[in-house]
């Protein structure tokens, strides 16, 4: 009898945390069994990939390479790239052979972030509409950045944000010890984490905060319009540090995502990873964390096709 008491008292203590932690669980662990069917009339297909220069491989007929293959394959109206990069040294994507694997976006754009000696790294947008304007976000950032592009959709104009918010800068070495520390959770491991939380990522949040902050003022000065906001945002689920002005917006992994992803994923993971399928869904949305590339469908209004 007191087995059974105990066990239920157990289940009801698990039962209230659970309930207590409802919103936080439906943040990082959505579950949505049943998913309508995306819209097919009047819709704007968003691509968003964090690229991470191609893999540093070139492009050629006899050895494709096979992230600009994927996104020449994707069939999004709007391609939003992250950690883009072109040059001019041998067996190094060039802007010419970019363009020539991508015809299929007459209209593009790349804001370089960083130089080296014989190429660039930075954001780049690639569209099937024409691209009225674009410009840099200005904040403090050495790697990364947030670009604004306004595209005609037939006559709709259309305000696209394509982020690369601040980096964890975590090491080789960070990240076996935080892959110790989960494999084998103990006082040893936890300690050789704890200076990583505490310095890189505790500052690297607060320096996306800030930069979230900016965009979203820069976004709150934008005419009223569709609003598409995507990107590398380098951060968890959480909506808490969502500046006020973007939380209307959403979140796309709350609205149609199904359970849970993973944080600070290995970079062993082969690219491209596959992304999510294309969902319907609202003006705004924004792409998960942990994966590299995210396709999904922006209603438009009526008028537009």
């Amino acid at each position: 009898m007191r087995l059974v008491r105990r066990d239920r008292a157990f289940t009801i203590v698990v039962i209230v945390v659970l309930l207590i932690c409802r919103r936080s669980i439906e943040y990082y662990s959505p579950l949505h069994f049943f998913r309508p069917e995306p819209p097919t009339e009047h819709t704007l297909k968003v691509l968003t990939y964090n690229v991470r220069c191609f893999g540093y491989k070139d492009h050629t007929t006899d050895n494709p390479n096979e992230i600009i293959r994927y996104i020449a394959a994707s069939d999004a109206d709007v391609v939003c790239l992250q950690e883009y990069l072109e040059g001019d040294a041998e067996n190094i994507l060039t802007s010419g052979k970019v363009a020539r694997a991508l015809s299929m976006y007459p209209y593009h754009y790349y804001r370089p972030l960083v130089y080296y000696h014989h190429y660039s790294t930075g954001l780049a947008i690639f569209s099937k509409y024409p691209i009225l304007s674009s410009r840099k976000v200005r904040y403090d950032s050495t790697f990364n950045g947030s670009t604004i592009h306004e595209i005609d959709v037939n006559g709709h104009r259309v305000t696209v944000v394509n982020n690369h918010l601040e980096s964890f800068k975590l090491t080789q070495e960070d990240r076996s010890r935080y892959t110790d520390f989960i494999r084998n959770a103990n006082a040893s491991t936890l300690s050789r984490v704890e200076d990583i939380f505490r310095t890189k990522v505790g500052q690297a949040f607060r320096i996306r905060a800030e930069q979230a902050r900016i965009v979203a003022e820069e976004v709150g000065e934008m005419p009223s319009g569709s609003l598409i906001i995507c990107g590398d945002f380098n951060d968890t689920p959480s909506p808490t540090p969502t500046p006020h002005r973007l939380r209307p917006l959403g979140r796309r992994l709350r609205r149609v995502g199904h359970w849970a992803g993973h944080q600070l994923q290995p970079q062993h993971l082969p690219l491209p990873h596959r992304p999510h399928p294309p969902l319907g869904g609202h003006e705004g949305l924004t792409a998960p964390r942990w994966t590299h590339a995210s396709a999904f469908r922006i209603i438009t209004p009526s008028g537009a096709s």
